[in-house]
């Protein structure tokens, strides 16, 4: 591996005088964001968008750390701020629907790629030969690598796993570089090497990894941000970090207690959503928990359609009152699928979605006629069944073993006609959030003509299972929805996801 020092653009301490600097940056940030469209850290930086969604979507503190420069714009218009690990890039111009990318501070750190290996004859569970680069990613790197965004977010590999001089086990890709940390708790043991702070300290950029940690080192214990609203309630941490990213107080009202403990997840209601980050701590998934489900009357599912916004998954398409509120706000991921078609509830029509209600009030003045129907009110009222989120902590003593989270996502969002394989990634674990091995799990692809089913291989000890099938057949410009089925005894989780075909 070859280091080389990083181009004088990333030196963000040097390039722009400090008053014009500060100029720039204020007027770029109060165009580009909304009031309260910000996330505040303790050494005084903010992200605000075009970076925030992109921060909050792909791990946030976890994966990026916090920031470490101002935004800078740069001649050709490309917009970019460090963080502790990476640097990210705003490309308004690009088509290519990925406006915000990191930085190849990997590939600038290496060098350039390492000598490709040979693909494995066999390879196994928990390794992924990438022939773009010609290296693998294994074990728990792999795990890490596609749960927060795989090569889409990273890059491929440059490298194989390595140990540096100091016995670091590390391997860089082309936007970052992971590093195992035995030292710290299980579940957090991959980390990113610093290169974002590395990048605006130009002479750190030559050490090895395991020297460029000890001189850089790491900022532990600094305590999550909180936001107090007029109604004295608090909201903090990876809750509050979803809820500005995903709505606020706009959205989802504001809170209604203080955070709860539950079910194995942590949890808080707000007038409108209960917003809910699993594991005991509050270190899983951040989502919103399913009350539309609870409550929406039965429907039989609407007849297929060619509206983008028809979900075979549950056989009912976003009502065009609704679709651009859907849309803008994050769609299914945020909201869930539709499971009602459009109804009338008294003066009101609705429609019901896994994790909401979005209303029409024809009556209510100009701008306030769609919105999100009050369901995190319904909860506090004792009017959805409490089970949803768990109760108080003392009546949450739910065993470790059994599933907990399961998580799905594909090597390729975006699959060509001309190269028709997809590879489906599983993880799964266990109430505690702890990887959950031997579960049997099935994948099921709904094509026009009917459901697919594969048999994937049981979870290994990272609770990891993947499988590449033929996806050829399935229409061009189309989400394809699968869903991967996981038994473990006589327990059963289900988890959607989907991808497109294009030309």
């Amino acid at each position: 591996m070859r280091r080389t020092p990083f181009p004088t653009r990333f030196d963000i301490t040097h390039n722009v005088p400090a008053g014009v600097a500060i100029v720039v940056i204020s007027l770029m940030l109060g165009a580009c964001a909304q009031p309260g469209e910000v996330l505040e850290f303790p050494n005084g930086m903010v992200v605000r968008e075009p970076f925030l969604s992109f921060y909050s979507e792909h791990g946030g503190q976890r994966v990026f750390g916090y920031p470490v420069s101002l935004p800078i714009e740069s001649e050709d218009g490309v917009l970019t701020q460090c963080f502790q690990n990476v640097c990210m890039e705003y490309h308004p111009d690009a088509d290519d629907g990925y406006q915000v990318r990191l930085t190849a501070l990997g590939s600038l750190y290496t060098g350039g790629i390492d000598p490709a290996v040979p693909r494995p004859e066999r390879q196994a569970t928990n390794e992924r030969y990438y022939p773009h680069t010609g290296h693998i990613v294994r074990g728990s790197f792999l795990s890490f690598y596609v749960a927060y965004g795989g090569p889409e977010v990273f890059g491929y590999p440059l490298t194989e796993q390595l140990i540096d001089q100091d016995g670091l086990i590390y391997q860089c890709f082309e936007r970052a570089c992971f590093y195992w940390d035995e030292s710290a708790p299980n579940g957090q043991r991959v980390k990113l090497i610093p290169l974002g702070q590395c990048a605006t300290r130009q002479t750190l950029c030559l050490f090895p990894p395991g020297e460029l940690l000890g001189s850089l080192g790491e900022w532990e214990g600094v305590p999550s941000r909180v936001r107090e609203f007029s109604n004295g309630f608090r909201v903090s941490g990876r809750i509050l970090d979803f809820y500005e990213a995903f709505g606020d107080e706009e959205l989802f009202g504001p809170p209604l207690d203080e955070q709860r403990i539950g079910a194995g997840a942590v949890y808080q209601i707000f007038e409108n959503v209960v917003i809910m980050a699993e594991g005991p701590s509050g270190t899983g998934r951040v989502h919103l928990a399913p009350l539309g489900r609870a409550i929406a009357p039965d429907e039989p599912p609407q007849p297929p359609s060619d509206s983008p916004y028809y979900f075979q998954a549950t056989g009912f398409e976003v009502d065009p009152l609704f679709a651009d509120m859907f849309v803008s706000n994050g769609g299914a991921s945020i909201f869930g699928y539709p499971i009602t078609s459009l109804r009338q509830e008294g003066e009101l029509f609705v429609q019901y979605f896994e994790n909401v209600r979005f209303e029409w009030d024809p009556g209510a003045p100009e701008g306030q006629q769609i919105r999100l129907g009050r369901l995190g009110v319904s909860y506090m009222a004792g009017e959805i069944p409490p089970i949803l989120v768990g109760g108080e902590p003392e009546e949450a003593q739910i065993p470790a073993s059994g599933v907990g989270k399961v998580t799905t996502w594909v090597s390729e969002p975006v699959v060509s006609v001309s190269n028709p394989t997809e590879t489906f990634y599983v993880r799964v674990t266990d109430r505690g959030d702890m990887p959950l091995s031997g579960a049997q799990v099935t994948l099921v692809i709904y094509t026009p003509d009917g459901p697919r089913s594969y048999p994937m291989p049981q979870t290994d000890e990272d609770g990891l299972s993947m499988v590449t099938v033929d996806v050829s057949g399935l229409p061009p410009t189309e989400f394809t929805e699968y869903d991967v089925i996981v038994t473990w005894g006589v327990e059963q989780a289900t988890r959607r996801n989907h991808f497109l075909m294009w030309y």
